[in-house]
């Protein structure tokens, strides 16, 4: 009896288990496909107007410093992807929490905090040449 018993309760954790957290889970996979029609949407309207303006005219003159010479990109699509990404990483992190997972939206945090350091060093290390 004691071996059925063990395995009924394991069964009602896992009922439990699997009860409090299918909500959480359909919660963040909604906030995921809201976020993702919402970036897609903002990135491509941001897109639009950056063309009607002469941003990629700007761009083109960006690419006269040596730095960026070698680069091929449209000025208006960068900035359009990287509200994309802003807007996705923001999303992601919501729905990390509403899972209760912490630990992976502390990541995004930390990475996010450690991106103007990289950034920077990239800069540094490209103007005197090194790794460029």
């Amino acid at each position: 009896m004691n071996e059925l018993d063990n395995l009924s309760n394991l069964f009602r954790s896992f009922s439990e288990t699997f009860a409090t957290g299918l909500p959480r889970f359909a919660i963040a996979l909604v906030l995921l496909i809201i976020g993702w029609l919402l970036a897609k949407f903002i990135s491509r309207l941001l897109v639009r107007i950056l063309q009607t303006i002469p941003v990629d005219a700007l761009g083109e003159k960006i690419k006269t410093i040596d730095f960026f010479a070698n680069l091929d990109f449209k000025l208006s699509s960068l900035i359009g992807k990287l509200f994309y990404w802003v807007i996705m990483t923001i999303f992601f992190t919501t729905a990390a929490e509403t899972m209760g997972l912490t630990s992976i939206s502390d990541g995004i945090k930390n990475l996010l905090a450690y991106l103007p350091k990289l950034l920077s060093a990239a800069v540094f290390f490209c103007h005197w040449g090194i790794g460029c």
